[in-house]
């Protein structure tokens, strides 16, 4: 129990300052940063000078229409994810004017619950609330969406956005059974192709759905989050989640395909597969996809893309194309909190511990935080990519001596090991203890005392 108290202490210390120490170690350089950031303020600017004095955005569907609030809430949601302040005067008339629409759609209701997650507030919680429970009873039989809640046939795209409006409102803490995310998770491994890939429509015996780039990082960020909510038992009873064979398979699709100038296998929607790229790439905790950086990769191309008013994309979707834009770029430039390392051995019987824990500590300390996988062989200048190096084992590890001195050289360079024994595997506590001493053989080890200052820590 100390140990637990311990780990979630030094957690909650780092949090604080992870934002300024990631971004001295952040995975692209300090210049592309700023043309980064600079790039999602002018992007902003775009979408806050498009929302009238009545909190509308320009264009948006008629009242009366079941999409209506959808594309307000959008800009919202990426104003939100992009740091611009709820209280600013546009931002909270638009909050005002989607907090009052009535939308009967799927993909309208999702927007505004994906928007209004990020709304601190009573009367935004109530309206996110009843969403989510929406998103819910919309869910057809199979836990596929249409368009217009469970009428006509189901397809993935509006599936995906409903799983992520229902998401981000648990994320806030509105309950939702596991029995949703039961079916939820049942409806995306039947959608699943033999090659791995998820399509748009729904999957039938005779209509098989292309894969596209898009929906294939769609199906395995859906996953992942169902992942997290369902015990590992009831969904495949596997100890790592990437021996789940649809997920494994969906990465594996990913990787042999990867593009960041179009959206494989489909010549559209290339704005959403960065959007979904930027999900599913969060969600597994992954930089690289076949040796891919695809976060630097993605941004040089957005960098590249940007018209000279700010938006990305061409009329009459340069809104959707602009938001889904700025949500890969903030998004994707969170600060990183914790690397998980992996090593040859059980290093990830707890497969969803860093992803859950930093999506509490960034809801709780309202800084949007991220953690990464990373190598035992990958570059040390991956992990500088955070403070935190988290040493997960359910059984024995081992390191040889270059291993060794690069551990110890991310702790002389300032990073923190934090090490836990999974499953309270005796051989993992005993090896992790052994490693320290050769890392540092002039310190010994010892327990915290009961009135040490870490474990005070509210």
């Amino acid at each position: 129990m100390r140990c637990s108290a311990i780990i979630i202490s030094v957690f909650l210390i780092l949090a604080v300052s992870a934002s300024a120490r990631a971004r001295e170690s952040a995975p692209v350089a300090a210049q592309l940063q700023e043309s980064i950031d600079k790039a999602v303020q002018r992007g902003s600017e775009y979408l806050l000078d498009r929302i009238g004095d009545d909190g509308v955005f320009v264009g948006e569907f008629p009242a009366g229409d079941s999409n209506h609030g959808a594309k307000t809430s959008m800009a919202v949601y990426a104003l939100l994810t992009a740091g611009v302040w709820q209280e600013s005067p546009v931002v909270k008339g638009a909050i005002k004017f989607i907090s009052n629409t009535a939308p009967s759609s799927v993909y309208a209701v999702a927007m505004r619950a994906s928007a209004l997650s990020m709304v601190r507030g009573k009367s935004a919680m109530q309206v996110l609330t009843r969403d989510v429970n929406w998103l819910v009873d919309a869910a057809g039989s199979s836990g596929g969406y249409g368009g217009d809640a469970s009428v006509g046939e189901p397809d993935n795209w509006n599936s995906h956005l409903a799983v992520m409006g229902v998401w981000a409102g648990a994320g806030r803490g509105v309950h939702v059974s596991q029995e949703y995310w039961q079916r939820v998770g049942d409806y995306w491994t039947a959608q699943q192709q033999v090659d791995g890939g998820w399509g748009f429509a729904m999957q039938t015996p005779s209509r098989p759905a292309k894969p596209s780039g898009a929906m294939t990082a769609a199906g395995v960020a859906a996953l992942f989050v169902c992942l997290d909510n369902i015990p590992k038992q009831r969904f495949d009873g596997s100890e790592d989640s990437r021996a789940y064979k649809p997920i494994s398979d969906g990465l594996a699709w990913l990787g042999k395909r990867f593009s960041v100038t179009e959206n494989p296998n489909s010549t559209h929607w290339y704005y959403y597969w960065l959007y979904c790229l930027e999900r599913a790439g969060l969600a597994s905790g992954r930089k690289y996809f076949a040796g891919h950086d695809w976060y630097l990769q993605g941004a040089l191309e957005l960098l590249d893309r940007q018209n000279q008013n700010g938006s990305w994309g061409t009329n009459p979707r340069s809104m959707t194309e602009t938001c889904y834009a700025i949500l890969f770029l903030a998004s994707g430039s969170h600060p990183v909190l914790v690397s998980k390392l992996q090593y040859q051995g059980r290093w990830n019987t707890r497969p969803r511990d860093m992803a859950n824990l930093t999506r509490w500590l960034s809801v709780n300390f309202e800084r949007q935080l991220s953690w990464q996988v990373v190598g035992m062989d990958s570059p040390l200048a991956d992990w500088r990519d955070a403070p935190i190096m988290y040493i997960s084992g359910g059984g024995p590890i081992d390191v040889d001596q270059q291993q060794l001195q690069k551990l110890r050289t991310f702790v002389m360079q300032g990073g923190m090991i934090v090490s836990e024994a999974a499953t309270n595997s005796t051989a993992f506590n005993f090896d992790i203890q052994r490693i320290y001493r050769r890392m540092f053989p002039r310190y010994a080890l010892q327990p915290l005392g009961k009135d040490h200052p870490l474990l005070k820590v509210n």
